[in-house]
């Protein structure tokens, strides 16, 4: 390995800030779009529904943003990005639990939650804090290319996040 992981960090820094500027801005209008539909609903399912389906839209963006300023952090080595990714993905694994519970509740008490819901908000996210995981672990045992599947994680995140802020958007034109 002749590169120094500062310099293969380098090459990843265009990704990581496209990454994160685009998790920042999507951020920002699903705020707006949540903001617009709370006021739609007036029921006690909404909470639930807040809690179980935008809540987690919110944290995947989120999820972008860590991931791209801890990649960006400029004295990162291996082990002190492979550790905060551990932390980082065994928090996202802890949350995903807390989403599936959240779910359930919310298919129990109110709505039945579609399957198709199942799997990009219980499933997707759960393979996408496995896949921080992976990528933690290979960074501690210096392998460099651990950071495509950080990479992979961070697309997950984007799409997941883009996927059900659609979802919400669509969700708010049929209550208005």
């Amino acid at each position: 390995m002749g590169n120094s992981f500062s310099d293969i960090l380098r090459e990843w820094h265009s990704f990581f800030s496209l990454t994160g500027e685009a998790a920042v801005t999507l951020m920002g209008l699903v705020f707006v779009a949540a903001s617009l539909g709370a006021s739609l609903v007036k029921t006690g399912s909404t909470a639930s529904g807040i809690r179980a389906f935008v809540n987690p839209t919110i944290i995947h963006f989120s999820a972008v943003l860590v991931l791209a300023s801890l990649t960006l952090i400029p004295t990162q080595g291996f082990n002190s990005l492979g550790s905060l990714l551990c932390l980082t993905g065994v928090a996202g694994l802890l949350y995903a639990g807390v989403v599936i519970v959240q779910l359930r509740k919310h298919h129990r008490r109110h709505t039945p939650v579609a399957l198709v819901d199942w799997f990009w908000r219980a499933c997707l996210p759960t393979l996408g804090y496995l896949l921080i995981l992976t990528a933690a672990l290979g960074l501690l045992m210096r392998v460099p290319f651990a950071l495509n599947g950080l990479a992979l994680a961070v697309i997950v995140f984007l799409l997941l996040g883009i996927r059900n802020a659609w979802n919400l958007l669509l969700w708010i034109a049929q209550h208005q």
